[in-house]
């Protein structure tokens, strides 16, 4: 074979290879592109989506919040309990209940809001028995909330109070 064949070859090779370089260049950021584009659409997809129900967890949580106040929790229950230990584990089950049955909602708040939440429903229990053990078992419902709103008035601001406050800085945030 001789020298210009070769030349020949490399004339048409090398511009060749180049071009093929440069379609594989603009294909692979053409591909990149189109892929930021899909996960954009699907991020914005998914936010509509989430968006009503990231807000029906706002308002569970915010019932949640005021159906654990102890004055809330005494208008729902029998007061005509016979004595302050019946009214206590009332309102312990009460609030256990109430808890359980928004686990579901921490998936829709950030982790700090969650564990305030979570403080706040132990402090309530812890309260409620402190003030349980306050008065004889076999007292009345009126001695129990009497005890029971003398102990919240000890510990200002109750874990519940910063709870509703950090969830409403939450939505105005997501909002």
């Amino acid at each position: 074979m001789n020298y210009s064949a070769v030349l020949d070859i490399l004339r048409i090779t090398i511009p060749l290879l180049a071009i093929m370089g440069l379609v594989y260049m603009m294909l692979k950021n053409f591909q990149e592109n189109e892929n930021k584009k899909f996960l954009l659409e699907l991020q914005k997809d998914t936010k509509k989506q989430s968006f009503p129900m990231r807000i029906q967890a706002y308002e569970r949580l915010v019932l949640l919040a005021e159906r654990l106040e102890p004055a809330a929790q005494f208008s729902r229950l029998n007061l005509d309990a016979d004595t302050a230990s019946q009214i206590q584990m009332m309102m312990l089950v009460s609030v256990q209940q109430e808890f359980e049955h928004n686990l579901a909602q921490q998936i829709y708040v950030s982790a700090p809001v969650w564990a305030q939440f979570v403080k706040a429903k132990e402090q309530l229990i812890g309260i409620i028995q402190q003030a349980g053990n306050q008065v004889p078992k076999d007292a009345s419902t009126q001695d129990f909330a009497k005890a029971l709103f003398a102990q919240l008035e000890k510990t200002p601001p109750t874990d519940l109070l910063v709870a509703k406050s950090a969830l409403k800085e939450e939505i105005a945030n997501f909002l």
